[in-house]
């Protein structure tokens, strides 16, 4: 009965969170009552009689008044929250390089927005556009992003303002034999 009990949890957890990550379920979910009742082992022995006490009524006692608490202008403790209840949500997002310089450019790499490790996209050939997909979370509102020489040295890193994005990052770099201008186009 244990192993089943566990087994379901298990199971009901790794749902949850599957289907948390990949933005499938906007409600809590939260188990049934009856997973949580309490399981009593067998008697490995047999049970021994104990002499019965006849019951004592003792006296209740009087109710009394609390007084009842004033509010207050602000409150003093936070309200507690349903599990999940602040959950990022997440949606896919187009991401693309413009190399408009006139370099090819050794390499690009994001940081991503969910991890924070680095991201390496490969390099881009003068005149050349590099894409890809990204799942973006909806609590973040900058792009990390570097260029890197032929060499694989750092070139230069920024960070892009992506407030109000919803489908797509298009970054073009500009400039002869330098990064002179970048232009960044949010949708």
């Amino acid at each position: 009965m244990k192993k089943r009990l566990l087994s379901s949890l298990v199971i009901l957890c790794m749902t949850t969170a599957l289907l948390t990550a990949c933005g499938k379920t906007e409600k809590v979910i939260e188990p049934a009552e009856e997973m949580w009742t309490e399981v009593t082992p067998a008697p490995t022995e047999a049970p021994t009689l104990e002499p019965t006490k006849e019951p004592t009524k003792e006296p209740t006692p009087e109710p009394t008044e609390e007084p009842t608490p004033t509010p207050t202008a602000e409150p003093t403790k936070k309200t507690a929250q349903a599990p999940f209840a602040d959950a990022v949500e997440y949606f896919e997002v187009s991401l693309s390089f413009t190399n408009s310089c006139s370099v090819d450019i050794g390499m690009i790499a994001i940081i991503d927005p969910i991890e924070g490790s680095q991201i390496n996209l490969g390099g881009i050939k003068k005149d050349e556009t590099q894409k890809c997909k990204l799942i973006w979370p909806t609590d973040k509102n900058e792009l990390k992003w570097a260029v890197y020489t032929q060499g694989g040295d750092l070139y230069s890193d920024s960070t892009t303002d992506v407030t109000g994005l919803t489908e797509s990052i298009s970054i073009t770099i500009k400039g002869e034999n330098t990064i002179d201008d970048i232009d960044v186009d949010i949708k």
